[in-house]
């Protein structure tokens, strides 16, 4: 039994290991070859695995109740992805905050229904990660593909509001 428990552990260690590897490849891309939104989604998602780490339960309690700091996280990178969204030229900020309300769902769920398996929850909870690093590689490659093709990539909305008016052409009648 010591045995299984032991390899248990091993397996888990070995998942956070290749999902770290991953989170720092998909950032680490992002920082080299995104334009500000693409590094500021790193950035994010650095920090929150750095905030998980700190305010996850002890491995043998985790996700055997509703973890009230990944909570706090998880709806922390919400936010933030939802801002970038609003305040970037780029769509994938919005799909990465819809797949990240999913999550914070998920301990919703977990609060309704405290006799949710701890390994489900931890599951749901973990699983959108994957997919929302997924997108940021892709959003990067397309960040470059743009700046080949045009030159330039947009980063940011403005708005016209606050922008001056365009002065108008004078014409010219003799």
């Amino acid at each position: 039994m010591a045995y299984l428990t032991a390899l248990h552990v091993t397996a888990g260690a070995l998942r956070i290991a290749l999902f770290n590897l991953f989170l720092l490849v998909s950032c680490g891309y992002a920082a080299w070859r995104g334009g500000a939104p693409e590094r500021i989604g790193a950035g994010i998602f650095l920090l929150a695995a750095v905030l998980t780490a700190l305010v996850v339960s002890p491995y043998a309690s985790r996700f055997h109740h509703i973890e009230h700091g990944l909570v706090a996280v998880d709806f922390a990178v919400f936010a933030a992805f939802f801002a970038l969204s609003l305040a970037s030229e780029r769509f994938w900020p919005l799909w990465i905050a819809s797949l990240q309300l999913i999550a914070v769902g998920t301990h919703l769920v977990r609060l309704i229904a405290p006799d949710l398996i701890p390994r489900a929850y931890s599951e749901i909870v973990t699983f959108w990660a994957y997919p929302m690093l997924l997108l940021l590689i892709v959003a990067t490659r397309r960040h470059e593909l743009r700046l080949n093709r045009f030159g330039r990539d947009a980063s940011w909305k403005t708005s016209s509001a606050s922008a001056p008016p365009k002065p108008q052409p004078i014409s010219q009648t003799d």
